[in-house]
């Protein structure tokens, strides 16, 4: 048996007499709709969920575009004066370039962080070829 539901057609359900439907009559005899629901009232259904598809793809749009990526990073500034660039060759690390320029009495680890910092890298892998502005305040 299939049933049809009729969302919002403001009208009453049709009558059911030895399982069929029956479309109502008026006074006159004449029959009444009620039984399906009119152009009217899917057009609007329709027209509601386009409208509902449409505020949500603008949504998505709208988020994605606001958000921000910190894949590149952004590049450190020009080198200034004291600082010294170094380009890293195949088999170096941060820890080995930051514990060969640093000057005696400071740390490794806060020399890597400095180096880092002036950088504005997030991580200490590095690439070879990469070229990395040491700052004055590690520098002997």
């Amino acid at each position: 048996m299939v049933h049809a539901w009729v969302l919002g057609s403001g009208s009453e359900l049709p009558e059911r007499r030895n399982g069929h439907v029956e479309n109502k009559k008026n006074k006159n005899g004449n029959a009444v709709a009620g039984g399906s629901p009119s152009l009217k009232s899917r057009q609007g259904w329709k027209s509601a969920r386009l409208l509902f598809f449409a505020g949500a793809l603008l949504l998505l749009f709208v988020g994605f575009s606001l958000m921000r990526t910190y894949a590149d990073g952004a590049a450190p500034a020009a080198v200034g004066e004291g600082e010294k660039t170094v380009t890293a060759v195949s088999g170096d690390t941060l820890w080995g370039i930051a514990s060969k320029v640093k000057r005696d009495g400071l740390d490794t680890r806060e020399a890597v962080y400095r180096i880092m910092d002036r950088n504005n890298m997030s991580s200490s892998e590095i690439d070879s070829g990469e070229r990395l502005v040491i700052p004055a305040n590690v520098l002997p």
